[in-house]
C-alpha cells in the first residue's frame, strides 16, 4: 500500500480550496504570496472569496482583499487552472470585473493572477502575474509537517494531471497573425531569432525573440498589453547602473528577475496582419533601437 496515491485525481475545485485555506489561515503564505509576486505589501488581510460571480462578466476564481502598507486597498482576482484550456476573453473579463471593482470604489488597485501549472504558465501570455504550483508547492512544503506534507503532495498530483492532459490547441485566426509577423520580421529584422510558429494557441500574445550575443537573454513583443522589453534573469546580478533613456522603465519579476520595457503601441492578434503594419514596424523599430542601447552600454551583452 506504500505506493499508493493518498487521491486518485485533484480536480481545480480541490485546489481552489487548498489556495483559499491557506490564504484564509496562513500569514506565512500570505507574506511570502505577495513578496514573491512584487504586489503591494499587505498590512491588513481582509478576507478571500471563491467563485464570485458577476451576472455580466463571469466567475473570479478567489477573490483576495487586503489593505496595503499604503493604506491602499487591494484586490487580488486569481484564476486557478490545471489543464482546462482559456475561455474566450477570460483575461479580458478579469480586467472588466477589476475595473467595476476600482470604478465602484471597492479597491484603490487590482491585480489578476494566474495560479497554474509552469507548464501551462509557459504557454500562455494573458496574464503577467503568475505563481506556479510548483511554487506553490515549495511554499507549502517549507513548514516541514506531516500536515504540509501531506498538502504538498496534493499539489504534486495536480502537477502530474496537468503534464499528462494538458494539451495546448492551435487557434488559425492566431496562427495567421503570428505567421504574418514571422515573415514580415525575417525580412526585415532577420537577426532577431524567433521560433516559426507552426502551432499557436489562442491565448499567444507574447511573441519572444533572442540574439546570437547572448542567447539567455530574452526580447518579448508583448501584443495586447503594448510593451517590447528584455527580461534579465537572476543570475545576470542586479539592475543596471546606468540611467535609462526616460522611455524605459523597469518591472521586477519574482525570483530577482527584472525587465527593461518600452510602451508601443497595442496590437490585436485575432485582426488581420495586414491592418496593423505599422503598428508591428513600431514595435520592433523599439525592440532594435533596446538592443542598440545595451551594446552601446555594455548592457548584458
Amino acid at each position: 500500500m506504500e505506493n499508493l496515491q493518498k487521491l486518485e485525481a485533484v480536480q481545480e475545485r480541490d485546489m481552489d480550496i487548498l489556495i483559499l485555506e491557506e490564504l484564509e489561515c496562513n500569514e506565512n503564505f500570505r507574506t511570502h504570496f505577495t513578496n514573491q509576486l512584487h504586489l503591494p505589501e499587505m498590512q491588513e488581510y481582509e478576507g478571500a472569496w471563491r467563485s464570485v460571480t458577476d451576472s455580466t462578466l463571469g466567475e473570479t476564481d478567489i477573490l483576495v482583499k487586503y489593505i496595503s502598507s499604503e493604506n491602499q486597498v487591494i484586490c487580488l482576482l486569481i484564476e486557478n487552472k490545471i489543464d482546462a484550456n482559456f475561455q474566450p476573453e477570460q483575461f479580458a473579463r478579469y480586467e472588466k470585473r477589476g475595473l467595476k471593482y476600482l470604478q465602484s470604489n471597492e479597491c484603490d488597485a487590482f491585480f489578476c493572477i494566474l495560479i497554474a501549472p509552469q507548464k501551462y504558465i509557459s504557454n500562455q501570455s494573458d496574464f503577467e502575474i503568475c505563481f506556479s504550483y510548483e511554487n506553490l508547492m515549495q511554499l507549502i512544503a517549507s513548514e516541514a509537517t506531516p500536515r504540509a506534507a501531506f498538502r504538498a503532495n496534493l499539489v504534486q498530483i495536480a502537477i502530474e494531471k496537468s503534464r499528462r492532459g494538458y494539451q495546448a490547441e492551435n487557434c488559425e485566426v492566431v496562427q495567421r497573425f503570428w505567421m504574418a509577423y514571422w515573415e514580415y520580421k525575417e525580412a526585415n529584422y532577420p537577426l532577431y531569432a524567433m521560433k516559426k510558429p507552426e502551432s499557436v494557441p489562442e491565448g499567444s500574445d507574447f511573441i519572444v525573440f533572442s540574439i546570437r550575443e547572448n542567447e539567455k537573454l530574452k526580447f518579448r513583443h508583448k501584443l495586447r498589453h503594448g510593451f517590447v522589453e528584455v527580461t534579465i534573469p537572476k543570475e545576470f546580478g542586479r539592475k543596471p547602473n546606468i540611467s535609462l533613456p526616460d522611455h524605459y522603465f523597469i518591472k521586477e519579476f519574482d525570483k530577482g528577475a527584472f525587465a527593461i520595457r518600452q510602451v508601443v503601441p497595442k496590437l490585436n492578434r485575432k485582426e488581420p496582419f495586414e491592418n496593423q503594419v505599422a503598428a508591428v514596424q513600431v514595435g520592433l523599430a523599439a525592440l532594435d533601437q533596446m538592443v542598440s542601447f545595451m551594446k552601446e552600454n555594455h548592457l548584458y551583452l
